[in-house]
């Protein structure tokens, strides 16, 4: 996967040498774009170099991807390009909402994710759905508009889709890999009538009990059981310290 820098490069080159990295290599790349309000002109006139050097395809992923116009949209529909929506961050830094619904209407894939705790504080996946979903009711002024179970959706299966692992994650299925949570509803402290509901709007990572991967325990009530955490910090400071 390379990191994209097309949007905040002042020559075409960028695009084409990402461009040719992705098909030689067969990369994907998450580039963000159209994040911030202030240089989204700027931004925006760089879409034609994307699209021009072959970089707007199925293997690229806009991060933000707020504040689009009905050409670009269009464009990456057509392509087969998709977005990761980032909601704690993009409220963090006043960034502005993304029209999901409107790109989801447009054929457009959606993924989601957290942009890292440096704008976003908190890597709370529950969170981040809740954020979301309060951001799109509000944008629309509507409580119908996206439900519980779409935004879990484009944080499960919407993501994998973006990734292109769609076929081995995002859900549990015959085939696919068996990674996934186990929260118990009981710390809840609610009846699941609608328990979609209940994972975005009341769960969060603290009500996690256990984590598979793989069909495979890998943490239970919080104890990682197949890693020395006190070993992994310590080659982590000392891989810092080498750098220094």
């Amino acid at each position: 996967m390379i990191s994209g820098m097309t949007a905040f490069n002042d020559t075409y080159q960028q695009a084409v040498m990402e461009a040719d990295m992705m098909k030689e290599f067969h990369l994907g790349n998450q580039t963000h774009y159209i994040e911030a309000p202030d240089d989204q002109g700027e931004q925006r006139a760089k879409f034609r170099w994307m699209m021009d050097s072959g970089l707007l395809n199925n293997q690229l992923i806009f991060g933000h991807f707020i504040h689009s116009d009905e050409f670009i949209l269009q464009q990456t529909a057509k392509a087969g390009a998709s977005m990761s929506w980032n909601p704690l961050s993009n409220g963090r830094l006043a960034s502005g909402v993304a029209d999901i619904p409107k790109y989801l209407k447009m054929g457009i894939r959606v993924g989601m994710g957290v942009d890292g705790e440096a704008s976003a504080d908190l890597a709370d996946p529950f969170e981040n759905m809740r954020t979301g979903l309060y951001a799109i009711h509000d944008k629309y002024e509507d409580a119908t508009v996206m439900s519980p179970y779409q935004v879990l959706w484009l944080h499960t299966m919407g993501s994998a889709d973006v990734l292109n692992v769609k076929d081995k994650l995002g859900s549990l299925e015959p085939g696919k890999f068996a990674d996934f949570l186990l929260i118990n509803p009981k710390r809840l402290g609610v009846s699941l009538e609608d328990p979609y509901a209940n994972l975005v709007l009341i769960a969060a990572e603290r009500d996690i009990d256990s984590v598979y991967v793989g069909g495979e325990l890998m943490v239970e009530h919080n104890q990682l059981l197949h890693q020395d955490l006190d070993k992994v910090q310590s080659e982590s400071d000392r891989r810092v310290l080498a750098q220094h």
